[in-house]
Protein backbone atom coordinates (compact mmCIF):
# COMPACT_ATOMS: atom_id res chain seq x y z
CA UNK A 1 0.00 0.00 0.00
CA UNK A 2 1.43 3.41 -0.97
CA UNK A 3 2.60 5.36 2.07
CA UNK A 4 2.52 2.33 4.37
CA UNK A 5 5.58 1.75 6.56
CA UNK A 6 7.44 -1.52 6.99
CA UNK A 7 10.24 -2.67 9.30
CA UNK A 8 13.08 -5.21 9.15
CA UNK A 9 13.03 -7.95 11.82
CA UNK A 10 15.46 -10.78 12.48
CA UNK A 11 15.92 -13.97 14.45
CA UNK A 12 18.53 -16.72 14.84
CA UNK A 13 18.56 -20.43 15.44
CA UNK A 14 19.71 -21.46 18.90
CA UNK A 15 22.22 -24.29 19.06
CA UNK A 16 21.75 -27.38 21.12
CA UNK A 17 19.31 -30.25 21.06
CA UNK A 18 16.15 -28.17 20.70
CA UNK A 19 17.29 -26.08 17.72
CA UNK A 20 14.68 -23.42 18.49
CA UNK A 21 14.44 -20.00 16.90
CA UNK A 22 14.98 -17.03 19.18
CA UNK A 23 12.25 -14.45 19.59
CA UNK A 24 12.37 -12.00 16.66
CA UNK A 25 13.66 -8.48 17.24
CA UNK A 26 13.39 -5.28 15.19
CA UNK A 27 16.56 -4.42 13.27
CA UNK A 28 15.51 -1.26 11.41
CA UNK A 29 14.15 1.82 13.21
CA UNK A 30 10.74 1.59 11.50
CA UNK A 31 8.35 4.39 10.62
CA UNK A 32 9.43 4.27 6.96
CA UNK A 33 9.36 1.86 4.04
CA UNK A 34 12.21 -0.50 4.95
CA UNK A 35 12.58 -3.40 2.49
CA UNK A 36 14.93 -5.76 0.64
CA UNK A 37 16.91 -6.99 3.67
CA UNK A 38 20.25 -8.71 3.05
CA UNK A 39 22.10 -10.61 5.78
CA UNK A 40 25.91 -10.54 5.61
CA UNK A 41 28.23 -12.72 7.67
CA UNK A 42 31.33 -10.92 8.94
CA UNK A 43 33.69 -13.79 9.57
CA UNK A 44 34.93 -17.20 8.62
CA UNK A 45 33.46 -19.66 9.41
CA UNK A 46 30.08 -18.29 8.39
CA UNK A 47 28.45 -19.01 11.78
CA UNK A 48 30.95 -16.92 13.78
CA UNK A 49 28.06 -14.91 15.27
CA UNK A 50 28.78 -11.40 13.94
CA UNK A 51 26.73 -10.25 10.97
CA UNK A 52 25.23 -7.16 9.37
CA UNK A 53 21.80 -6.63 7.87
CA UNK A 54 21.49 -4.19 4.96
CA UNK A 55 18.21 -2.79 3.66
CA UNK A 56 16.84 0.02 1.53
CA UNK A 57 14.69 2.71 3.12
CA UNK A 58 13.02 6.01 2.23
CA UNK A 59 13.86 7.46 5.66
CA UNK A 60 15.54 10.51 4.06
CA UNK A 61 12.92 10.99 1.36
CA UNK A 62 14.50 8.88 -1.37
CA UNK A 63 15.66 5.28 -1.33
CA UNK A 64 19.06 4.83 0.34
CA UNK A 65 20.91 1.86 1.83
CA UNK A 66 21.27 1.36 5.57
CA UNK A 67 23.06 -1.28 7.67
CA UNK A 68 23.13 -2.50 11.25
CA UNK A 69 25.59 -4.89 12.82
CA UNK A 70 24.35 -7.44 15.30
CA UNK A 71 25.86 -10.28 17.26
CA UNK A 72 23.89 -13.18 18.74
CA UNK A 73 24.67 -16.35 20.64
CA UNK A 74 22.03 -18.49 22.33
CA UNK A 75 19.85 -15.96 24.22
CA UNK A 76 22.34 -13.09 24.07
CA UNK A 77 22.22 -10.38 21.41
CA UNK A 78 24.00 -7.06 20.90
CA UNK A 79 22.92 -4.43 18.35
CA UNK A 80 25.10 -1.60 17.03
CA UNK A 81 23.69 1.72 15.85
CA UNK A 82 22.12 1.95 12.39
CA UNK A 83 24.54 3.23 9.72
CA UNK A 84 23.67 4.94 6.45
CA UNK A 85 25.77 3.33 3.71
CA UNK A 86 24.96 5.57 0.73
CA UNK A 87 25.20 9.35 1.07
CA UNK A 88 24.07 10.88 -2.21
CA UNK A 89 21.08 12.50 -3.92
CA UNK A 90 20.46 9.40 -5.99
CA UNK A 91 18.12 6.45 -5.52
CA UNK A 92 19.93 3.33 -4.25
CA UNK A 93 17.98 0.06 -4.44
CA UNK A 94 18.16 -3.73 -4.84
CA UNK A 95 20.96 -4.54 -2.35
CA UNK A 96 22.48 -8.02 -2.49
CA UNK A 97 25.45 -9.24 -0.48
CA UNK A 98 27.68 -12.20 0.19
CA UNK A 99 30.64 -13.09 2.39
CA UNK A 100 33.71 -13.61 0.20
CA UNK A 101 36.30 -15.95 1.77
CA UNK A 102 39.24 -14.34 -0.03
CA UNK A 103 42.43 -13.03 1.47
CA UNK A 104 43.33 -13.62 5.11
CA UNK A 105 39.92 -13.36 6.76
CA UNK A 106 37.60 -12.53 3.89
CA UNK A 107 35.08 -9.71 3.75
CA UNK A 108 31.40 -9.06 3.00
CA UNK A 109 30.75 -7.64 -0.48
CA UNK A 110 27.58 -5.68 -1.25
CA UNK A 111 26.19 -4.72 -4.68
CA UNK A 112 23.23 -2.48 -5.50
CA UNK A 113 21.67 -0.33 -8.24
CA UNK A 114 21.99 3.47 -8.17
CA UNK A 115 20.86 6.22 -10.55
CA UNK A 116 23.68 8.65 -9.70
CA UNK A 117 24.15 9.47 -13.41
CA UNK A 118 20.45 9.68 -14.23
CA UNK A 119 19.95 5.99 -15.00
CA UNK A 120 20.62 2.90 -12.91
CA UNK A 121 24.10 1.36 -12.90
CA UNK A 122 25.48 -1.34 -10.61
CA UNK A 123 27.78 -0.38 -7.73
CA UNK A 124 29.59 -2.42 -5.13
CA UNK A 125 31.43 -2.05 -1.85
CA UNK A 126 32.82 -3.92 1.14
CA UNK A 127 30.76 -2.03 3.73
CA UNK A 128 33.19 0.84 3.00
CA UNK A 129 33.93 3.19 0.04
CA UNK A 130 32.09 1.99 -3.04
CA UNK A 131 33.32 1.14 -6.51
CA UNK A 132 31.49 1.08 -9.81
CA UNK A 133 30.74 -2.15 -11.62
CA UNK A 134 28.78 -1.03 -14.69
CA UNK A 135 29.31 2.23 -16.54
CA UNK A 136 27.42 2.32 -19.80
CA UNK A 137 24.39 4.01 -21.34
CA UNK A 138 21.97 1.23 -20.39
CA UNK A 139 19.78 1.00 -17.26
CA UNK A 140 20.82 -1.83 -14.92
CA UNK A 141 19.03 -3.39 -11.96
CA UNK A 142 18.63 -6.42 -9.64
CA UNK A 143 22.30 -7.40 -9.06
CA UNK A 144 23.34 -10.64 -7.34
CA UNK A 145 26.77 -12.07 -6.38
CA UNK A 146 28.27 -15.53 -6.51
CA UNK A 147 31.64 -16.90 -5.40
CA UNK A 148 33.76 -19.08 -7.66
CA UNK A 149 34.49 -22.27 -5.68
CA UNK A 150 36.82 -23.93 -4.98
CA UNK A 151 39.06 -21.08 -3.93
CA UNK A 152 41.78 -19.87 -4.29
CA UNK A 153 41.58 -21.56 -7.72
CA UNK A 154 40.23 -20.05 -9.90
CA UNK A 155 41.76 -16.69 -8.82
CA UNK A 156 40.07 -14.67 -6.08
CA UNK A 157 37.19 -13.46 -8.20
CA UNK A 158 33.51 -13.16 -7.40
CA UNK A 159 30.83 -12.92 -10.07
CA UNK A 160 28.12 -10.29 -10.31
CA UNK A 161 25.04 -10.77 -12.50
CA UNK A 162 22.33 -8.21 -13.20
CA UNK A 163 19.58 -7.16 -15.59
CA UNK A 164 20.41 -4.60 -18.29
CA UNK A 165 17.94 -2.87 -20.60
CA UNK A 166 19.33 -3.14 -24.13
CA UNK A 167 17.58 -2.96 -27.51
CA UNK A 168 14.19 -2.62 -25.85
CA UNK A 169 14.56 -5.76 -23.73
CA UNK A 170 15.93 -6.70 -20.31
CA UNK A 171 18.95 -9.00 -20.82
CA UNK A 172 21.00 -10.73 -18.12
CA UNK A 173 24.73 -9.88 -17.94
CA UNK A 174 27.55 -10.98 -15.69
CA UNK A 175 31.07 -9.80 -14.85
CA UNK A 176 33.96 -10.99 -12.74
CA UNK A 177 35.12 -8.83 -9.82
CA UNK A 178 38.69 -9.53 -8.66
CA UNK A 179 39.61 -9.37 -4.98
CA UNK A 180 41.22 -5.94 -5.36
CA UNK A 181 37.80 -4.57 -6.42
CA UNK A 182 37.12 -1.65 -8.71
CA UNK A 183 38.09 -3.49 -11.89
CA UNK A 184 35.43 -5.52 -13.65
CA UNK A 185 36.72 -8.26 -15.93
CA UNK A 186 35.07 -10.15 -18.75
CA UNK A 187 31.60 -8.61 -18.76
CA UNK A 188 29.37 -10.91 -20.77
CA UNK A 189 25.68 -11.38 -21.53
CA UNK A 190 24.14 -14.55 -20.08
CA UNK A 191 21.09 -14.35 -22.32
CA UNK A 192 22.33 -13.04 -25.67
CA UNK A 193 20.19 -10.80 -27.86
CA UNK A 194 20.43 -10.34 -31.63
CA UNK A 195 23.52 -8.18 -31.09
CA UNK A 196 25.99 -8.63 -28.24
CA UNK A 197 28.86 -6.17 -27.68
CA UNK A 198 31.50 -7.30 -25.18
CA UNK A 199 33.79 -5.14 -23.09
CA UNK A 200 36.95 -4.25 -25.01
CA UNK A 201 40.31 -5.81 -24.16
CA UNK A 202 42.67 -4.57 -22.96
CA UNK A 203 40.93 -1.85 -21.01
CA UNK A 204 42.54 0.56 -20.27
CA UNK A 205 44.72 0.49 -23.40
CA UNK A 206 47.49 2.64 -24.86
CA UNK A 207 48.30 1.17 -28.30
CA UNK A 208 45.15 -0.54 -29.57
CA UNK A 209 42.21 -2.47 -28.18
CA UNK A 210 40.00 -5.28 -29.49
CA UNK A 211 36.24 -4.77 -29.57
CA UNK A 212 34.38 -8.10 -29.77
CA UNK A 213 30.76 -8.64 -30.73
CA UNK A 214 28.33 -11.42 -31.69
CA UNK A 215 25.59 -11.26 -34.34
CA UNK A 216 22.66 -13.62 -34.73
CA UNK A 217 21.86 -12.34 -38.21
CA UNK A 218 24.19 -11.04 -40.97
CA UNK A 219 24.27 -7.34 -41.79
CA UNK A 220 26.21 -4.10 -42.09
CA UNK A 221 28.25 -3.21 -39.00
CA UNK A 222 29.30 0.31 -38.08
CA UNK A 223 31.45 1.28 -35.09
CA UNK A 224 31.79 4.88 -33.92
CA UNK A 225 33.86 6.39 -31.11
CA UNK A 226 32.61 9.41 -29.11
CA UNK A 227 34.33 11.53 -26.47
CA UNK A 228 32.77 12.50 -23.13
CA UNK A 229 31.24 15.61 -24.75
CA UNK A 230 29.29 13.41 -27.13
CA UNK A 231 31.41 14.43 -30.12
CA UNK A 232 32.21 11.75 -32.68
CA UNK A 233 35.98 11.35 -33.03
CA UNK A 234 36.24 8.26 -35.22
CA UNK A 235 34.14 6.06 -37.50
CA UNK A 236 35.71 2.67 -38.18
CA UNK A 237 35.23 1.16 -41.66
CA UNK A 238 31.66 -0.08 -42.23
CA UNK A 239 31.62 -3.77 -43.15
CA UNK A 240 29.15 -6.52 -43.97
CA UNK A 241 29.49 -9.32 -41.45
CA UNK A 242 28.06 -12.84 -41.39
CA UNK A 243 26.33 -14.39 -38.41
CA UNK A 244 28.76 -15.26 -35.62
CA UNK A 245 31.56 -13.73 -33.55
CA UNK A 246 33.70 -10.86 -34.82
CA UNK A 247 36.07 -8.20 -33.58
CA UNK A 248 37.36 -4.82 -34.68
CA UNK A 249 40.33 -2.86 -33.36
CA UNK A 250 40.66 0.80 -32.45
CA UNK A 251 44.13 2.35 -32.27
CA UNK A 252 43.24 5.37 -30.12
CA UNK A 253 43.30 7.77 -33.06
CA UNK A 254 40.69 10.15 -34.45
CA UNK A 255 39.41 10.41 -38.03
CA UNK A 256 42.55 12.35 -39.04
CA UNK A 257 44.73 9.60 -37.52
CA UNK A 258 45.90 11.84 -34.68
CA UNK A 259 46.13 10.32 -31.18
CA UNK A 260 43.12 11.26 -29.07
CA UNK A 261 43.58 12.77 -25.58
CA UNK A 262 43.64 10.58 -22.51
CA UNK A 263 40.16 9.81 -21.25
CA UNK A 264 37.00 7.73 -21.37
CA UNK A 265 35.36 7.19 -24.74
CA UNK A 266 32.05 5.67 -25.78
CA UNK A 267 32.25 2.93 -28.40
CA UNK A 268 28.91 2.49 -30.19
CA UNK A 269 28.15 -0.38 -32.52
CA UNK A 270 25.25 -0.55 -34.97
CA UNK A 271 24.20 -3.74 -36.77
CA UNK A 272 20.90 -4.88 -38.24
CA UNK A 273 18.94 -2.02 -36.69
CA UNK A 274 20.28 -2.77 -33.18
CA UNK A 275 22.73 -0.66 -31.19
CA UNK A 276 25.06 -1.43 -28.27
CA UNK A 277 27.62 0.71 -26.46
CA UNK A 278 30.53 0.30 -24.06
CA UNK A 279 32.95 2.73 -22.44
CA UNK A 280 36.68 2.39 -23.07
CA UNK A 281 39.60 4.06 -21.30
CA UNK A 282 42.54 5.34 -23.38
CA UNK A 283 45.83 5.92 -21.52
CA UNK A 284 48.63 6.73 -24.00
Amino acid sequence: MEGASSQIWGSWLRRGNNQQWAAPLPLSPGGHRDSHPVLLSEGWPFDAGARSVVWQSDADGDEELYARRWWSCEDSVYLWETTKLTENEAVDIDPYGLFLPFGCLGSPLLVWASNIDGHFDIYGGTMSPEFRITQDAFPDRSPIISVAFPFPNPPDTSWDAWESFRDGNWDILAAGIPEQRGLVVDERPLVPGDLVLYQNYPNPFHVSTAIRYDMRTPGLVRVEIYNILGQKVRTLPEEWKAQGSHQVRWDGRDQSRRPVPTGVYSCRLWAGGAQQAIQVLYLP
